[in-house]
């Protein structure tokens, strides 16, 4: 069962979740792709040399990753890879985290944040 009662397997539902976490704890034993979405806006006052960074430390399981419906990576983390040109005032990160074998944790387990960086920073 998942919180609230609603059995596994459940059609169309959503569960919030505090990340970075394991998916377990919401969905015990449940393995296959699970959907991570986040709504936010695009960072004010960039100077025109700055670049922003999306960064994922670490995820239990192959990512497939989107922003605003584009295509940016399938994989495993950790990476970080140059989203500056693809912002809009309002913007849409979708994760998708697959994890089909018995291992555990599943899900994104480390920290996803956005970094604003100048030229000559490490990690560009």
């Amino acid at each position: 069962m998942l919180p609230g009662g609603e059995p596994l397997g459940f059609a169309g539902g959503t569960i919030t979740q505090q990340l970075p976490a394991a998916w377990d704890a919401v969905l015990p034993g449940f393995r296959g792709t699970v959907r991570y979405t986040r709504r936010f806006g695009k960072p004010t006052n960039l100077e025109l040399e700055e670049r922003v960074w999306l960064c994922v430390d670490d995820a239990a399981g192959s990512i497939s990753m989107s922003l605003n419906g584009e295509a940016l990576i399938k994989g495993s983390g950790p990476f970080s890879i140059n989203v500056t040109d693809l912002l809009r005032e309002r913007n849409l990160l979708q994760v998708e985290v697959t994890q089909l074998g018995p291992e555990l944790p599943a899900g994104l387990v480390g920290e996803v944040r956005l970094e604003i960086r100048r030229p000559g920073c490490a990690g560009q």
